[in-house]
């Protein structure tokens, strides 16, 4: 019994020797992978420096130059450089509210950010920029000194990337944009950089013009002061009124005339009426009948003279009367007051009779006595040297005392063609007043 003890004993010995022993063994496995010796940590570092690094994407701000299915063209708006970059089937196209949306509504002079790979240059964004803005029924006349004024904003156009005309044809420069082309433009900050002309201008072309000197009214509130340069003068389409003034001329009136997009408009003034004044002709020729022309061109007695401006002659026949000519200039209404001379009788020479007659006595009959009438004289204008029978009475206006019978009157002024009548005074009627309208030379 006693041995069996001690058998038992020794056996539970050993047993939690090897139970200690187990312990150590998973304790010591358990630090080494915990904390390595610097032989397993030299592996890692390798490892660690032998991984490849990640190069960061590129960004752009750009307008596009051009489209197509498959590539965007850009110039970017901070370094005037043109770049093309891919899309592909992963490139994701959004609005500037970042929603996505086709490739269609990407068009060309878009401002648009994106982000590409650098080295395929593979599109991975392309949006909308979300603070472009944009205007459309923009009258190019807008546009003054590199200057786009819309209600508070003004805007530089010195920067402009891209002109598309109406066709969606790129064109030049802002030279070529007309004044009155509707533009429909985009913009960032305060800067356009894409115009498009949305509708062209209409022009109207003056053709047949009789003089050079006038002008052209549009709409009541627009004047075109020199018609004689031929050049066509933009308009906006559309129904207008039209009123051209040519100096001498009767105005062209045209009310709701239609002009379409791009059309030329011709204003013609062939059979324009030129402006006519009033000349009235009191003869004095004691009212006996008398023929009038105005150079060869027969008026009856009373009938209304119209002329336009210019010089004329006037020419009148009277029986009993010298025939009269005078030289004339029209430039507004006007009267003349042509006098005629009286024809004088020609002497009769009495037959000698063999017999002789005692001569009778005759008694003369009393003559007015000079200074009778008092006979008023004034010229337009005044100030004139006047002589009657070729004696200085004086300059006009001035009155004279005259008597009865026919008196020669000159009258003289600088710059004036030298004016000379008769005029006939007579008891049974005294005509006192006169008045001459003096031709410039």
């Amino acid at each position: 019994m006693k041995g069996n003890k001690k058998l038992v004993m020794g056996i539970l010995s050993v047993s939690v020797v090897s139970l200690i022993s187990l312990m150590l063994l998973i304790l010591s496995g358990v630090g080494r992978f915990i904390s390595p010796d610097k032989t397993n940590a030299a592996p890692a570092q390798l490892s660690k420096i032998a991984q490849p690094t990640t190069t960061a994407n590129n960004t752009i701000e750009g307008v596009v130059m051009s489209v197509s299915d498959s590539t965007i063209n850009l110039e970017n708006i901070l370094t005037n450089q043109d770049i093309s970059i891919q899309i592909v089937a992963s490139t994701k196209i959004t609005d500037k509210y970042n929603k996505e949306i086709p490739l269609s509504q990407i068009g060309m002079g878009e401002i648009v950010k994106a982000s590409y790979t650098p080295n395929e240059k593979e599109a991975l964004t392309v949006q909308i920029h979300p603070l472009s803005w944009e205007h459309s029924n923009i009258n190019s006349n807008q546009i003054q000194l590199n200057k786009l004024t819309i209600g508070t904003r003004i805007a530089s156009v010195s920067d402009v990337k891209i002109i598309l005309g109406d066709g969606n044809e790129q064109l030049s420069d802002l030279s070529v944009i007309d004044d009155y082309d509707k533009l429909f433009i985009k913009g960032l900050n305060d800067q356009v950089y894409s115009i498009k002309i949305m509708e062209g201008s209409s022009f109207i072309k003056l053709v047949d013009l009789p003089a050079t000197s006038g002008r052209l009214e549009i709409n009541n509130n627009r004047q075109i002061l020199d018609v004689a340069n031929n050049d066509l003068i933009g308009i906006e389409a559309g129904t207008h009124h039209l009123a051209l003034f040519i100096d001498e001329y009767d105005p062209i009136i045209l009310d709701s005339v239609s002009i379409e997009t791009g059309q030329v408009y011709e204003l013609s003034a062939t059979g324009i009426k030129q402006k006519e004044y009033t000349v009235t002709v009191q003869v004095n020729n004691n009212k006996k009948p008398y023929e009038l022309y105005v150079d060869d061109y027969y008026y009856d007695m009373g009938e209304q003279i119209l002329l336009p401006k210019g010089d004329y002659t006037l020419d009148i026949v009277s029986e009993g009367f010298q025939d009269y000519s005078q030289v004339f200039r029209v430039s507004n209404n006007m009267m003349l007051y042509p006098i005629l001379t009286p024809v004088a009788e020609p002497e009769v020479t009495p037959e000698v009779t063999p017999e002789v007659t005692p001569e009778p006595q005759v008694t003369p009959e009393p003559q007015a006595s000079s200074g009778d009438y008092t006979i008023n004289f004034n010229t337009i204008p005044e100030g004139a040297a006047i002589f009657v029978d070729g004696e200085y009475l004086g300059v006009t206006p001035i009155s004279a005392k005259l008597g009865e019978g026919i008196y020669k009157i000159e009258l003289e002024l600088a710059g004036y063609e030298r004016y000379s009548t008769t005029i006939i005074i007579e008891k049974a009627e005294v005509r006192t007043n006169y008045l001459y309208m003096l031709i410039p030379q």
